[in-house]
């Protein structure tokens, strides 16, 4: 019964803060800058399936194969991996143009959130929930803060979708560690 109720609340929680943050970027960014944050996002969502290599598809069958010995070797991957797209994408700071760079950062943070992520589904029902909840409160209430006390930028917009994704990820590979 607990477990469903995790499973709601991450329900619930996915959709109301991903309406509220919707409406808070609308107002923050604007129709122009909006605009261009749509394109960076659906960009790096696309460049994320490619960089994700689809080793979160492969967890959960080698985990059932090899039991918990896998998970550390997973989450060090990820971890590893990450680490090296960013010192990849820290050289590509000075070659590509702004718009690029931006599509391959938010890209790398989305990659290693939907994959720690998805280890800690397949660990502990209430890692995700959890992880979800708390990655879109503090999206809003930095999207709030942004939106009342600073002018609009699509920089800073990102920034909380970083903090979100940072969260999220962090949050995941606790969950992970704990089973």
């Amino acid at each position: 019964m607990i477990d469903y109720f995790f499973t709601s609340l991450k329900k619930i929680s996915v959709i109301l803060f991903g309406l509220l943050a919707s409406a808070l970027l609308a107002r923050y960014l604007g129709p122009e800058l909006r605009a261009e944050y749509a394109v960076v996002f659906n960009s790096s969502a696309i460049v994320s399936v490619f960089l994700g290599l689809g080793v979160a598809g492969s967890f959960q069958n080698n985990r059932r194969n090899f039991d918990l010995s896998v998970s550390p070797v997973y989450v060090f991957y990820t971890c590893v991996s990450s680490f090296l797209f960013f010192l990849i994408l820290s050289f590509l700071w000075f070659f590509l143009s702004s718009f690029y760079w931006l599509i391959l950062a938010v890209a790398l943070s989305t990659v290693l959130r939907m994959q720690l992520q998805s280890y800690a589904l397949v660990e502990s029902i209430r890692g995700p929930a959890v992880s979800s909840f708390l990655g879109g409160g503090i999206e809003v209430c930095i999207l709030f803060i942004l939106w009342f006390l600073f002018p609009a930028s699509l920089m800073c917009a990102f920034m909380a979708l970083f903090a979100k994704n940072m969260l999220v990820s962090m949050t995941s590979a606790y969950y992970v560690y704990q089973a």
